[in-house]
């Protein structure tokens, strides 16, 4: 499923010159706290009807070369500096980003990162394209059959035991036990 989730976000950076001519231009808006610039805003516009398109994934966001969100399907995120993440490093590199099941907001929130990098014709690195696989979102993202899903039964455990996925608690779950 993961195979699908790369070459779906290879194509959407694969020849875009919407990404490659509004990066830029998104990246020198938010540099200088203009959040709500008309290039911002139209790169969250893009992402959210790209997004619409790839229900398994909770977000999407573009990071500028420098790591900045500079457009994304959540506008919160917009100015966040994520340049010491494995996520930007790996496809800083060129490569394409498979991260691991991790906590967001506290034990009981996990969350999965994707990302690949949007190059230029001649390969340079112009941004990322990340994206986010949120709870809500897992069930489809790992491609459960829906009467599993729907069952208490349907978990996921990493090699040491400790839940990663849980289809529908009852409970608030703590990832971290």
């Amino acid at each position: 499923r993961i195979e699908l989730h790369q070459l779906n976000l290879a194509a959407v950076v694969a020849h875009n010159r919407f990404l490659e001519a509004n990066i830029p231009a998104a990246s020198a808006a938010v540099e200088s706290g203009r959040l709500q610039d008309p290039a911002v805003t139209a790169l969250g516009s893009y992402l959210t009807r790209t997004h619409d398109r790839m229900s398994s994934l909770s977000e999407l966001y573009v990071l500028d070369e420098t790591g900045r969100v500079v457009g994304g399907t959540r506008p919160e995120r917009v100015g966040s500096d994520l340049s010491a993440t494995r996520l930007y490093l790996s496809a800083l590199e060129g490569r394409f980003f498979v991260g691991e099941w991790e906590e967001e907001h506290g034990p009981t929130r996990s969350v999965f990162r994707l990302a690949t990098p949007i190059q230029d014709d001649r390969g340079r690195v112009l941004g990322v394209l990340g994206a986010t696989v949120g709870p809500d979102e897992q069930p489809e993202f790992l491609n459960m059959a829906e009467h599993m899903a729907g069952s208490v039964e349907s978990f996921i455990l990493c090699s040491a035991g400790r839940p990663l996925f849980v289809s529908q608690p009852h409970a608030p779950v703590d990832y971290s036990q």
